[in-house]
């Protein structure tokens, strides 16, 4: 998933529809004066999702090297900053392919580690032989190779960068995250404990409107590691932390 104006424009609209998004119990209010939930987060009008330090495989290499170049990619992505990275996966090299397997893979980030599970289904084999020669010389096997992330890593910069994206410089909208979110954690994918806040008049009062962050696992066969944000209903209580 690729993180830009589509999601800034979609969160332009539902401010938009406020008033019947309030009738469903969607947005808090937290008046003027009222205590502000989390930090305000920087607005900018740019934003690149972040790449690897490390150069891609080059054509034709070992299918497995390419995976765990996307295995780090997806951490990177997690993370939103770009930083050195090394995967590592348990699992002999040489064999991949020829065994159905489940294996385990890491990456290093940022003093963290992400971790993945790859699996090897066997497709099919085939007896094949040289060239004038009428007995088998080796075999030839056909597999699927893929991969899903069971840990990710999540920065507070990484958030920070993605919620304060706004092409439009931000609407005159207040953007906040919570106060809480570390440095850098290790996390499952799915929804985090961690919310962002879209501050916007409405009326008289300010309005708060809530997002989970969440990460992707997968896509596809490959790992993702796409951070969005999705909103919270208000049964969810608000941390009002500064």
């Amino acid at each position: 998933m690729t993180f830009g104006a589509t999601r800034a424009s979609e969160r332009r609209c539902w401010t938009f529809a406020a008033a019947i998004v309030l009738a469903a119990g969607m947005v808090a209010s937290c008046g003027d004066g009222g205590k502000k939930p989390g930090v305000r987060v920087p607005v900018s009008d740019g934003y690149t999702v972040p790449k690897p330090l490390t150069s891609a495989p080059p054509v034709g290499a070992p299918r497995l090297d390419q995976l765990m170049h996307h295995m780090e990619e997806a951490t990177v992505r997690a993370g939103g900053v770009a930083a050195p990275t090394k995967a590592r996966c348990e699992t002999d090299k040489k064999r991949i392919g020829t065994r159905p397997e489940i294996f385990a893979c890491t990456v290093s980030y940022r003093g963290k580690t992400a971790e993945f599970r790859a699996s090897v289904s066997v497709l099919s084999k085939r007896l094949t032989s040289e060239p004038g020669q009428n007995f088998p010389s080796g075999t030839e096997y056909q597999y699927r190779l893929t991969a899903v992330a069971t840990k990710l890593v999540l920065t507070r910069e990484g958030v920070h960068r993605q919620w304060g994206y706004h092409p439009s410089g931000g609407d005159d909208n207040e953007y906040r995250c919570d106060a809480h979110i570390p440095e850098a954690a290790v996390v499952a994918p799915g929804p985090t404990p961690y919310r962002c806040y879209d501050l916007y008049r409405l009326g008289y009062k300010t309005r708060v409107a809530a997002y989970r962050v969440v990460l992707s696992a997968e896509d596809g066969e490959q790992p993702d590691g796409s951070l969005s944000f999705k909103p919270v209903p208000t049964e969810e209580p608000v941390r009002r932390d500064q």
